[in-house]
């Protein structure tokens, strides 16, 4: 049974690939240390990741649900240095990222309901913070497989996600581009987002997912 134990949330997790627990990536941050877990992912998504990021020269990361948090588990820099604002063992929301929507379209209606229905903090004037708003928008991402954050969490950035599954197709993680939008036209969103969904495809046949 989960430990509910609100002292200890983020700090004792159970990874999804393994099912084993280990210790959660709030107290990764907390001592500024380099994040080992989820080593499989990490090793099988590496190259894969590196390629595409050689391809559009920008911003990679690798993220899970923590909670009502995203964890960032893996990145690959673009050639571009801008700071897309996130990091290995960083944390941030899952209402207005776009690995954070991606990831909470895949949960129960539950496990939804608990992060809709709380207080959603709006960082910028693109956040969603209308519950009824964000689950269709939940509801549409499930569909097409990826999702398009704009200038939601950080202004002049966006960002490009699709979900990474197992062999049983449950979603354990997120692939994501990030890139500053004075870099990227509405014909590169569309030709990123083929390039992401199509890598995070890849990436989930590593884990036995052939669908």
């Amino acid at each position: 049974m989960p430990n509910t134990n609100p002292q200890i949330r983020g700090f004792v997790f159970q990874d999804p690939i393994t099912h084993k627990y280990r210790l959660g990536q709030r107290i990764v941050s907390l001592y500024h240390v380099t994040v080992t877990s989820y080593w499989d992912l990490s090793e099988a998504a590496s190259p894969i990741i590196q390629r595409l990021a050689r391809e559009t020269s920008e911003a990679l990361r690798v993220a899970v649900l923590e909670e009502n948090e995203i964890a960032y588990i893996h990145q690959v820099e673009g050639t571009k240095k801008e700071d897309v604002g996130s990091y290995v063992g960083g944390r941030n929301p899952v209402h207005c990222t776009s690995s954070g929507k991606m990831l909470l379209a895949f949960q129960n209606e539950l496990e939804q309901n608990k992060i809709v229905n709380s207080p959603l903090i709006k960082y910028t004037p693109r956040t969603i913070t209308d519950p009824t708003e964000l689950k269709e928008q939940l509801k549409h991402i499930r569909k097409q497989d990826y999702c398009i954050c704009i200038g939601e969490f950080i202004e002049n950035m966006v960002s490009i996600s699709s979900p990474i599954r197992d062999s049983a197709g449950q979603v354990i993680s997120a692939l994501t581009l990030i890139a500053p939008t004075h870099r990227i036209d509405e014909n590169q969103i569309v030709s990123y987002t083929n390039k992401v969904v199509k890598t995070a495809k890849e990436i989930s046949r590593q884990f036995g997912f052939l669908k």
